[in-house]
């Protein structure tokens, strides 16, 4: 077995340490058979190292919301930061006002422009995105919200000049068999909502090769999210299956060791992580 740079800088700040900051760390290997052998396990001499993580994820500035339509109002000091992919594509997932409300997107903190609104093909789900450079250019239309309130993930890409508002996940329940409520969708374990698009719980999980996913509705198996190819049982992508109609997406890998992990979801990155807790 082998593990690059990358994978084992992973583990590290899956365990909870800092980047940028040496650690101590004391490291063995554990060998066994099956778990139901006679055989005892092999365990190696510990091994120290000093190591340092590293920043994996490129961190871009974001843009920032604001309206009438979002939880600071038109106050643009406090304007809500967006997620930042690159420097072009950007999302949020924020508790819209619902209809006759609005929002826009603005570069600075405290200031007008750089700013972006739409123009009269907005709508409340997608449409243009229209650019004001400076405070002496005219203000762009405010983009409408939609008509229902409540947590919706916002899209926009300031280099194609989009944006699009789907509504986003306000519940959301762990089931799997790396879990104890195994694939029951009418069991699955409920996690907490810490802010509009962001879940957490603390679980036992079963280690091996088992899996996990999340569901929205207890009982139903759309909405949904598992992974792609890329996924791990420390981090990855999220693939959202919308209605029971789409293909199901891969079930995410537990971690290898069993044990108790508190389980992060983050819809407005599209990401989830599983960190092994205290």
């Amino acid at each position: 077995y082998s593990m690059t740079i990358a994978e084992l800088n992973g583990k590290l700040i899956s365990m909870g340490l800092a980047t940028g900051e040496a650690h101590n760390l004391v490291l063995r290997i554990i060998a066994d058979v099956t778990d139901g052998s006679t055989y005892d396990n092999a365990v190696s001499e510990t091994i120290k190292m000093k190591v340092t993580p590293y920043a994996a994820e490129i961190v871009y500035p974001p843009i920032y919301l604001l309206g009438d339509a979002t939880a600071p109002g038109w106050d643009n000091a406090n304007a809500l930061p967006l997620h930042a992919f690159n420097e072009t594509q950007f999302a949020i997932v924020a508790n819209l006002a619902g209809e006759g409300k609005f929002l826009k997107f603005i570069q600075t903190l405290g200031a007008w422009a750089p700013q972006w609104g739409t123009d009269g093909t907005g709508t409340g789900e997608s449409g243009p995105l229209v650019f004001r450079p400076t405070e002496d250019e005219p203000d762009p239309a405010a983009i409408p919200a939609p008509a229902a309130a409540g947590d919706y993930r916002i899209f926009a890409d300031i280099e194609a000049l989009t944006y699009t508002i789907t509504k986003a996940s306000e519940t959301l329940y762990l089931l799997g068999d790396g879990t104890p409520a195994g694939w029951d969708n009418t069991a699955a374990l409920p996690m907490t909502k810490v802010a509009p698009g962001l879940f957490e719980i603390t679980v036992n999980l079963s280690g091996g090769s088992t899996f996990f996913k999340f569901i929205e509705t207890l009982g139903q198996w759309a909405p949904q999210y598992g992974t792609d190819e890329s996924g791990t049982g420390d981090a990855g992508n999220l693939v959202l299956r919308p209605t029971e109609n789409e293909p199901d997406p891969p079930a995410i890998p537990v971690p290898a060791v069993a044990g108790s992990y508190k389980i992060t979801v983050d819809l407005a990155k599209m990401k989830y992580t599983a960190v092994l807790a205290n």
